[in-house]
């Protein structure tokens, strides 16, 4: 029981000490910071890096959302005609170094046609979640959120574990609930994992989509001056498309 509580104080004091605030800007540019202050029109930041150094403003208007870490609450700053919609995310920019809180906004895991070169298998990702809860979530690059749903799971087995050793009625009671508790948290682990797994795959075709290169080659024919005369000669032309 100590060992577990232990285990939990860690992770909690890790993920505390590495809080950082991000910027997400409209260029698809994330800012690591600390945000200082939230104004009207600007918002107020030092670089993470150097926390003693000067204070700097950035217009709201060049923002897309602010992610706190150390409550993982999110602010956007979108209007409605830039809300991110799925059926619009072809017609906008795919900003980068996004987490699923912020793609599951953009996307629609319903949607989501597999491909052979895609980053995460959802299949996979739920039948380790089925075994060790959380770790589909940790394999998709969800930490945060794999680490949370262990730790849940952790603590649910030891409460679980002392109300059924405490011998008494109340125990079996809590001791029902507690396994209750921890199957319910087991099938949700698996159901978020796939959903995870769809959505950040989702973002990631979409990013390799516009960092592609097409290239074509095509017939050409055209006119050559070969000394006093005109010739007719055949070549290729080539296209590349960024």
């Amino acid at each position: 029981m100590k060992h577990i509580m232990f285990v939990m104080i860690f992770v909690l004091v890790s993920l505390v000490g590495n809080a950082q605030d991000r910027i997400i800007k409209k260029t698809g540019d994330v800012l690591e910071v600390k945000i200082v202050e939230v104004g009207d029109d600007y918002v107020k930041y030092k670089l993470l890096d150097d926390l003693e150094g000067p204070l700097y403003n950035m217009k709201k208007s060049e923002i897309l959302m602010i992610k706190y870490e150390s409550s993982g609450r999110v602010e956007s700053f979108y209007s409605e005609e830039e809300s991110c919609q799925p059926k619009m995310m072809k017609e906008k920019n795919v900003y980068r170094d996004l987490k699923y809180k912020e793609l599951k906004r953009m996307y629609d895991r319903r949607e989501y046609v597999p491909r052979y070169d895609d980053l995460y298998k959802p299949g996979v990702a739920g039948v380790v979640s089925f075994f060790i809860p959380g770790l589909g979530e940790c394999i998709c690059g969800e930490w945060g959120r794999g680490i949370g749903i262990l730790a849940g799971h952790m603590a649910l087995m030891a409460g679980t574990s002392v109300a059924y050793y405490s011998y008494s009625d109340v125990g079996a009671v809590l001791t029902v609930v507690g396994l209750v508790a921890c199957l319910s948290l087991d099938i949700f682990s698996i159901v978020d994992a796939v959903r995870v797994a769809k959505v950040k795959n989702m973002y990631y075709q979409d990013m390799r989509e516009r960092s592609s290169v097409d290239i074509g080659v095509f017939p050409s024919i055209d006119y050559v001056k070969m000394g006093s005369n005109m010739e007719l000669t055949a070549g290729l032309t080539f296209a590349l498309k960024f």
